[in-house]
C-alpha cells in the first residue's frame, strides 16, 4: 500500500472534523478507522480522535482518550470540551 499525499491525508481529517459541525456523523464514523494512516504522529492521533468522539458524543471514550494523550495541546483540550473534569486533574 502505498503512502496517501500529505495533502490529501490532511483534506481527509479536515472532512472529518466538518463532517461533525455538519452533521454527518456516520461518514465521520466510517473515516475514523483510517486514522492511523492520516496520521502518523500517535500523540497527534490520539488528540484528534478524542476531538473527533467528543463531536460525536461518546464522551466516554474521549475522556479516556485525553486522560492518556501525551500531546501538548490535550490539557487545552480537556478544558475546552470538559472543563468540569480538567478541574480536578491540573
Amino acid at each position: 500500500m502505498s503512502q496517501l499525499p500529505t495533502e490529501y491525508r490532511r483534506l481527509l481529517l479536515e472532512s472529518a472534523f466538518a463532517g461533525i459541525n455538519h452533521g454527518l456523523h456516520h461518514q465521520v464514523e466510517q473515516i475514523l478507522p483510517a486514522l492511523p494512516i492520516l496520521i502518523p504522529d500517535s500523540a497527534l492521533r490520539t488528540l484528534c480522535m478524542a476531538v473527533l468522539l467528543a463531536g460525536l458524543k461518546d464522551t466516554s471514550r474521549a475522556t479516556e482518550l485525553l486522560g492518556t494523550c501525551t500531546h501538548p495541546d490535550a490539557g487545552r483540550v480537556r478544558a475546552i470540551f470538559f472543563p468540569q473534569t480538567s478541574q480536578t486533574d491540573e
